[in-house]
């Protein structure tokens, strides 16, 4: 019984729909690996699919070698008897079989990628044959150079080399762990609506989206909670390891009756990026809103919004997302809206609404378009039949009414809506939640420790989320 290794494949063709060669190159090894030297048949197919093997509606190509090993390794080239055409390559999917004498094919079949062999064909025609294919045991310790080709014993993956890094060619599948996972037209989707690890066995290509946890709604007159800071890089290398994926939790509610301030929400981090969580609303007695992310709206009295604090990318290229909480100019007994990642929060109107939450920024990885890190809709306290402030889109809360008010609505658009504040003409004038793993900011209370009204929370910010999207 032998046992084998395949190497790797390098197409070398001088132009589109001409015959190509591929060197393609095993390892023969015995039952206690031990290399095998000496003289042997090797048969090697194509086919477009990973099992079937209709000779006609599956087979793309097939060649029957005769070889000598060499301390295991044999080199065959594909082309050199049978034709065979770049039109092979043209198929949704080529997977390649060997067989080794009359011993059963080596199972799975391997999966080719033509795109990133086609693009290596001008190098492969000028390469020597010996150096083609780089043999690494473990990591490399030193840099590689544009266009090499490694195959790396441990893991039995081919790489390419570009911009001193090993990356992935499609000549395996690609294993990876961590959050939910679909799968869709060749990407992996790892979703992570709380903190786990990340662990892929080669190099990728990958988008990331990270969303920190949003800010709480102020208590009693309470401004929004700023939606939490957001992260997007649309184009990334991952390399082969294990990266933990932390999940800011979102702000707790806010029973702070006295009138004191949200708290701000847990930051979300991947990959050495940080989205910043979202600030807490302000409340009475001057309380302004708190910097974060996205800044917390201002409460009662004329008071500040907080400012966004999201920094800049360390590590990777991409974008950053928070804006400021609104300022209340007024300082009557309504409170402005926090900032969303998209846009500010908007101010109040005196005794006549609270202020709306900013929006969150609209980015589509997971193919549903959602937004990302709404702001908290301002609260109110008023008799005349005024609003409090509506989420933003994205997963704002709304800010509660207290009286004749009416609540604000809760921010849509995303992977789970913003809760509405209440309408409250007598108790329990809380604010609205920020929706579950959206960055979302909770919604400022309308009244809170008075005789009528002696339960006014501010809302909670929902919780972050870290989404990773790889190229299989």
């Amino acid at each position: 019984m032998h046992r084998w290794t395949v190497l790797g494949c390098l197409i070398a063709t001088s132009a589109l729909g001409a015959p190509m060669r591929v060197d393609h190159s095993v390892r023969v090894l015995d039952a206690q690996g031990v290399p095998i030297d000496g003289a042997m048949s090797i048969a090697v197919r194509l086919y477009n699919d990973p099992e079937l093997s209709d000779p006609v509606e599956n087979l793309l190509f097939s060649d029957l070698f005769s070889v000598t090993a060499q301390q295991g390794y044999a080199n065959l080239e594909l082309g050199s008897g049978v034709e065979l055409q770049t039109s092979v390559f043209d198929a949704p999917g080529v997977w390649l079989e060997t067989q080794l004498g009359t011993e059963p094919p080596l199972s799975p079949r391997m999966r080719l990628s033509g795109v990133p062999y086609a693009a290596r064909a001008t190098t492969a025609q000028s390469a020597d044959r010996a150096d083609a294919i780089r043999l690494i045991s473990g990591q490399p310790s030193t840099t590689c150079g544009d266009g090499e080709l490694g195959y790396f014993l441990d893991d039995q993956s081919l790489r390419v080399c570009v911009s001193d890094e090993w990356l992935d060619v499609g000549g395996q599948t690609i294993a990876s762990t961590g959050g939910l996972i679909t799968e869709l037209a060749g990407y992996r989707t790892h979703v992570f609506l709380s903190s786990a690890t990340f662990t892929v066995d080669s190099a990728v290509t990958a988008e990331v989206l990270i969303v920190a946890g949003g800010g709480a709604g102020g208590g009693r007159h309470g401004g929004g909670g700023g939606g939490g800071g957001v992260v997007h890089i649309p184009v990334t290398t991952i390399g082969a390891g294990s990266y933990p994926a932390v999940v800011g939790a979102g702000a707790p509610t806010n029973t702070g009756c006295t009138g004191s301030g949200g708290a701000n929400g847990a930051n979300s981090s991947v990959f050495g990026e940080t989205a910043v969580g979202g600030g807490g609303g302000g409340s009475y007695s001057a309380v302004s809103g708190a910097a974060g992310g996205s800044g917390g709206g201002a409460g009662h009295s004329p008071t500040s919004g907080g400012a966004s604090n999201q920094g800049p990318l360390v590590v990777r290229t991409g974008s950053v997302y928070g804006n400021a909480g609104a300022v209340n100019p007024s300082g009557g007994n309504e409170a402005s809206g926090g900032g969303g990642a998209g846009a500010a929060g908007q101010a109040a109107v005196g005794e006549v609404s609270g202020g709306n939450g900013g929006a969150g920024i609209q980015i589509d990885i997971d193919g549903n378009n959602y937004y990302w890190g709404g702001g908290g809709g301002g609260g109110l306290w008023s008799n005349g039949g005024a609003f409090a402030g509506s989420g933003g889109l994205g997963g704002g809360g709304g800010g509660s009414a207290a009286e004749n008010g009416t609540g604000g609505a809760g921010g849509g658009s995303a992977l789970n809506a913003g809760i509405g504040g209440a309408t409250s003409p007598s108790n329990n004038a809380n604010g609205g939640a920020g929706g579950a793993n959206t960055g979302g900011g909770g919604g400022g209370s309308g009244q809170c420790g008075h005789t009528t009204w002696s339960v006014g929370n501010g809302g909670a910010g929902g919780s972050g989320i870290v989404i990773i999207r790889i190229e299989i």
